[in-house]
Order: C-alpha cells, then sequence, then structure tokens
C-alpha cells in the first residue's frame, strides 16, 4: 500500500540428554534479536509501490510500476504467493493500472483504492474490488479524495483510508469505506498530514507510522493511533528511525515497521501494551516492500533497488522470535553449567552434559519443561539416544536410512456415517489442505466407531482421493448386520516425503 516517489537516479520437542528441541534450515537466511528472515521464491513480476493484500492465506501483489520515475510504467498485474507450497500464480489483472494505492481485504475480497496513473499523471479515486472465487474485478463507489501513497487499515468490516498526497500536497485526511452499502464517510483527520506513511490494526486501533510530511521527501518518526469507536486520535512513542515509503504487518498483536526508501533494511517491532519499540533482524534485501501476514509470519515481497536502479522481485518471510526469548547470533561460547532466568533460543548448540540449565521455556508455545536447547543442521549423535516429550522439526527427517519426512499434517474428521450391512462399505471425504497424491496416512479409529453387535468386522481404510482431499472407507467384513452406527472424531495423520 504504498508511496509515489520520483527521484534523480535515482510433538517430541523435547529432550535429549539435555532436553532438546531440534530444527533444521536449509535456506539462506539471517538471524538476529527477535526473529529470523528467510528468502523464498521471488514474485513473478519486479514491481515497485504496489499493493499487497492477505486472502485465505495467499498473498496477492497487485499492480505498482516498474522504477520510480515519470517515465515509468504502471502495471495492472495480480499474483498471488501461496507459502505452503512456495510458488506463485498469476490472477485476474486489475481493471485499472495505477500504482502506490492502498490495498485491504475484508471478508475474503480484496479492495485496491485510489493511487497515482501514469496514464492521466494524475492521482485516483478508484475504487475496485477482486474476489478470489470468481478471479473478477467490480467497480465500488469511488474514496470522495482522490491521492496516492497514504496508509490503508481494517476495523470491524470497515476500510480506512489515512493521509497520502494529492498534487503534492501532504494529507491528515481520514475517509472510511463500508463495504456493506458502498458508501464513504470522513472522519475527524490524522494530526500529522504526511505521505508514505504505513498502518496497521492492532486490537481494533489503527496505527499509522512514519511517512514525508516536508519537502525533499524529510523522513519522520510520527506514530499515531485512530480509535474508530471514539472518532479519535492518539499520539504514540515515535518509531526509533525515522523514514518514509515503509510497510507494516501485524504479528501477534505486535506492530512491525519493515524497510523504507533508498534501500533500508531496517525493521522495528512496536508493542502497544508498552508503548515501546525494539529492533529485530533486519531484512535480507534492503528496501521498501509490501507486506502481508500469513499464520504468524510476515512476508516482504518487491520493492526497488535505489543504487542499481531497478524494481526487485525479491520475497523474503520474517519468523518473528516467541515475545521474551532472547536469541544469540553465531559466534558465542559458553564453558560449563550456565543459569538462564527465563527463555533461550540457540540458533546452534556445541556441548555435553546438562548444557543449558534453570531455563523457563513457558512462553515458548506453553512449553513447560524447563530446560532445551536448539540445534541447527550438521549435529552428529553416537550411541543411543534417549527423548522424552515432543519433538518438534522443521525441515526434512531421514530415519534410519529411509525417504525424508518433509512435513506432518493431522486433523480430526467426524463423519455420519449409516450403520451397514455384512459385505457393504462406505465412504466420506474431508479437506486436508497439503494433502497430495503418494503421501502416507495413518488413521486413529475411536473405539466407539468399532462397535456394532456380534458378527460385525469394521475395516478402515484412508487414501488421498484429489489434491486437498482425504477420502476414508468403512467396510463391515463381518456376517452380521451392524446395528448401530459408530460415533467419534477419526485422527488422521498424513506424512509427506
Amino acid at each position: 500500500m504504498h508511496s509515489r516517489i520520483f527521484a534523480s537516479a535515482p510433538r517430541f520437542l523435547g529432550f535429549l540428554a539435555v532436553f532438546l528441541t531440534v530444527l533444521i534450515l536449509w535456506q539462506p537466511r539471517a538471524s538476529g534479536q527477535n526473529g529470523t528472515w528467510t528468502a523464498k521464491a521471488p514474485m513473478p513480476t519486479a514491481r515497485v509501490f504496489m499493493g499487497v493484500g492477505v486472502v485465505n492465506e495467499n498473498i496477492y501483489a497487485v499492480g505498482g510500476m516498474n522504477i520510480p520515475s515519470s517515465s515509468g510504467t504502471d502495471f495492472s498485474a495480480v499474483e498471488a504467493y501461496d507459502p505452503v507450497s512456495n510458488t506463485w500464480s498469476t490472477k485476474a489483472p486489475m481493471l485499472t493500472p495505477r500504482h502506490s494505492m492502498g490495498v485491504a481485504v475484508i471478508n475474503g475480497v480484496l479492495f485496491a483504492v485510489g493511487g497515482f496513473s501514469f496514464a492521466c499523471n494524475c492521482d485516483l479515486s478508484t475504487l475496485e474490488a477482486y474476489d478470489p472465487a470468481s478471479n473478477t474485478w467490480s467497480t465500488k463507489a469511488p474514496m470522495p479524495t482522490a491521492r496516492d501513497s497514504f496508509a490503508v487499515g481494517v476495523v470491524n468490516g470497515v476500510l480506512y483510508a489515512v493521509g497520502g498526497s494529492l498534487n503534492g500536497a501532504y494529507l491528515s485526511t481520514v475517509e472510511a469505506y463500508d463495504p456493506a452499502s458502498n458508501t464513504w464517510s470522513t472522519k475527524v483527520p490524522m494530526p500529522t498530514a504526511r505521505s508514505y506513511p504505513a498502518g496497521g490494526v492492532v486490537d481494533g486501533i489503527l496505527y499509522v507510522v512514519g511517512g514525508s510530511n516536508a519537502p525533499g521527501n524529510v523522513s519522520i518518526p510520527t506514530l499515531e493511533a485512530y480509535d474508530p469507536a471514539s472518532n479519535a486520535w492518539s499520539t504514540k512513542a515515535p518509531m526509533l528511525t525515522p523514514r518514509y515509503a515503509l510497510d507494516a504487518g501485524v504479528v501477534n498483536e505486535i506492530l512491525y515497521a519493515v524497510g523504507g526508501w533508498q534501500n533500508l533494511s531496517t525493521v522495528e517491532a512496536y508493542d502497544p501494551a508498552s508503548d515501546s519499540w525494539t529492533r529485530v533482524a533486519p531484512m535480507l534485501t534492503g528496501r521498501q516492500p509490501g507486506v502481508g501476514v500469513v499464520n504468524g509470519v510476515l512476508y516482504a515481497v518487491g520493492g526497488y533497488d535505489y543504487s542499481a536502479g531497478v524494481a526487485l522481485s525479491s520475497n523474503e518471510a520474517f519468523t518473528p522470535t516467541p515475545p521474551g526469548v532472547a536469541q544469540l547470533s553465531g559466534g558465542n561460547t559458553f564453558t560449563g553449567n550456565q543459569g538462564v532466568s527465563g527463555s533461550v533460543s540457540a540458533i546452534s548448540f556445541i556441548g555435553s552434559g546438562a548444557g543449558l540449565t534453570g531455563v523457563d521455556a513457558a512462553t515458548l508455545g506453553g512449553i513447560a519443561v524447563a530446560d532445551y536447547a536448539r540445534l541447527d543442521i550438521g549435529n552428529s549423535f553416537n550411541g543411543n539416544q534417549s527423548l522424552t516429550g515432543n519433538l518438534s522439526i522443521s525441515g526434512n527427517l531421514s530415519i534410519g536410512g529411509g525417504t525424508a519426512i518433509t512435513k506432518h499434517l493431522s486433523a480430526l474428521f467426524n463423519p455420519s456415517i449409516a450403520a451397514l450391512k455384512p459385505t457393504t462399505c462406505t465412504t466420506a471425504s474431508f479437506t486436508l489442505i497439503g494433502a497430495s497424491d503418494g503421501d502416507t496416512i495413518a488413521l486413529g479409529v475411536p473405539n466407539a466407531r468399532m462397535i456394532g453387535g456380534s458378527g460385525v468386522i469394521l475395516n478402515y481404510f484412508a487414501w488421498v482421493s484429489a489434491p486437498n482431499t482425504i477420502t476414508i472407507q468403512v467396510c463391515n467384513v463381518g456376517s452380521s448386520p451392524q446395528k448401530t452406527p459408530g460415533s467419534g472424531a477419526i485422527r488422521v495423520d498424513l506424512w509427506k516425503h
């Protein structure tokens, strides 16, 4: 949702002797305080100042342009990224090519509003809606104030457009769009007029951070919060690094301010509960990306390399470290037993004996056990290993020289199956995202589903009948009819190789 800038040249989680959690990482990464960045499949169309929205756990990159210059070209391209398969697909193009617009998602529909068009050399008020289910666009009521380079956010099903630029003037304008009535309304203006800010919503409050409000694109660190319930603004702690043309995403009620103009890789985290900022691991590639969040992972896509003068197709994923966990980068050496108060996340661990003692891991997924270490690639263990508890593995697991297990999926399925006559079968299907032909499946059938009376013998089978679809078949291979149907949820475990 960004800016127009023209510049010259611009469970086994567990416990191996010392209690051990195993993590395998094989992609390029940058580690630092409070999180890790990983490179993902690049976006097909390199571009800058596009809009980004998330629908059904897919990231949609919309519009944008090739270079931030008056000689640039606007895009209408729409491309969707699936984090599960790490692949991109092309969708129906936006009706109006443009850049520096706002993009937001309401009830599974993606809205692209405002922006700047090279075709008319003007700011736009255009509002278009994309329905991923039908892969079609439609035109909606235009925004009252044409503008580009503004922040957007959604609270209670209403889209808010904040600030921006109109004919070079900095705006404090706030307008709200209700898709239920297809109407706009004007709200109290933002205290600080600015363009190129970023926005994010935490607990029903829209936070607007950074931007520029002076000629020459002077960066500001200002953070202001809008409460739609009271239609009022308040000022919060300023960002540590003044910048504009950044983007923002929210993970676990923490607002992350990402990147900025002229190849900034800076990432800072804002905690509304304490009204404080913290620097976290920088992006692998400095730029002004579009940001989307899927399942607690923040993705930064696209941008512009100011030094090289080219748009970028970069796609990088940031996995935050859970709150309250300290993370050390490489080169740390510990001798003897270490006493730790709080939680520890280690990229690698070399040693023997107790290693880490007295670690309170309660903040890590609710794990109540005291001690653990985290290992990277290249660890070798000789002799018998004893593990207690759960083993959590990110990456591939090879056991006994067999085919590596790359992922484990599980679900509970409670189908309604009628009582079966002798030598008859019936099937039921359900959706398990990620399932594909050739996966290994195991069933956990409760005793309550094996009932039926004397002479009844029930056999259960399962297979992947279509992508993302599991079919379960139950057969009565006995000599007597089943008197009553079984009940209870069937546990389905699937392993990908």
